[in-house]
């Protein structure tokens, strides 16, 4: 299991359009649609750092502020990029259901029994796999 991969964005936007919601913590991962920065990445911490090089070494710098900075962004502009550990997890709050995994040469299969039957969603990814499962529960209810 990938901790750190990210849901694609179009799929986190249609989460949050059918109602997913979000609590932010420590780590989670965002972007700011429509903006300058929404083909990147965000990622909530409570210390800046970064790899530079300084006197030709590579460090790690620690930025307080930084005048080109962006001040704020207010959380409802902001869309999470939930990992998918957060998205099983996510799925497993939303149905009582066992949720199964497998993995091909070239796709992720999830699969959730909803309604009695299996349900099988299909992505090039984990995250979008269970993505897709979550979105279905979404919209369902």
């Amino acid at each position: 299991m990938n901790l750190t991969a990210k849901i694609s964005h179009t799929l986190a936007a249609d989460l949050k359009a059918a109602g997913l919601e979000w609590t932010p913590q420590l780590y989670d991962f965002f972007t700011i649609p429509d903006t300058a920065f929404e083909d990147g990445s965000f990622v909530l911490t409570d210390v800046m750092a970064s790899m530079t090089v300084l006197k030709g070494h590579p460090a790690i710098s620690f930025n307080g502020v930084v005048e080109w900075a962006l001040d704020f962004v207010f959380q409802q502009e902001a869309l999470w990029l939930p990992t998918e550990a957060q998205l099983r997890h996510q799925l497993e709050i939303h149905t009582a259901a066992d949720i199964l995994l497998r993995c091909t040469a070239d796709q992720y299969h999830c699969e959730v029994v909803l309604d009695g039957a299996p349900r099988i969603f299909t992505a090039v990814t984990a995250c979008d796999a269970y993505g897709r499962a979550l979105l279905s529960l979404l919209e369902g209810r």
